[in-house]
């Protein structure tokens, strides 16, 4: 979480980049819920030392869930007002000129 702080920190950045890395952090947390959740502990090799780990996996696993949800909700704003445009923005080839705005199908 501290490497996403910094990520979104600092001056002249691209709101898609931030929200790339926002998306990308909560794909990460849902692998590790996945892989935690089945008592894979690659990603966590200093968890993987402790012989109570497999024990307490559900409990971790819990825990990337509720933060998870957590920042799912943070970011539901972002989701439902910009994705649309941010997409727009990143992969204009890909974008349906139907969808976009009237001033910019013609361009499309």
């Amino acid at each position: 979480m501290n490497e996403l702080n910094v990520k979104l920190q600092g001056k002249d950045q691209f709101v898609y980049d931030m929200y790339t890395n926002v998306r990308a952090f909560k794909s990460k947390l849902t692998l590790f819920y996945r892989q935690i959740s089945n008592e894979s502990f690659t990603h966590f090799p200093t968890l993987a030392t402790h012989k109570e780990a497999t024990r307490h996996a559900k409990t971790y696993s819990q825990s990337l869930n509720d933060l998870h949800r957590e920042f799912c909700h943070w970011f539901s704003d972002l989701k439902k007002k910009i994705d649309k445009s941010l997409q727009l923005v990143s992969c204009p080839l890909l974008h349906d000129p139907e969808t976009a705005p009237h001033d910019l199908q013609l361009v499309l």
